[in-house]
């Protein structure tokens, strides 16, 4: 059963998330959590500087 994924890309030698989601039903449970630790050792066994993160405006309940 997915309970969420991580989808993420690299850019100059970042990995940069593009796309986080957990399900309703397991979120508050670190599912979040594991998924962004599991990104960390990736960026790391790959030699990457780090991990890079942007929100668009009408996905963060910023917009209008």
């Amino acid at each position: 059963q997915c309970v969420g994924y991580l989808l993420y890309r690299v850019a100059k030698q970042r990995a940069m998330i593009v796309h986080l989601c957990v399900d309703r039903e397991w979120q508050n449970q670190g599912v979040s959590r594991v998924l962004v630790e599991r990104l960390a050792t990736v960026t790391k066994e790959r030699g990457l500087q780090g991990i890079g993160l942007r929100c668009r405006r009408d996905r963060c309940g910023l917009g209008p």
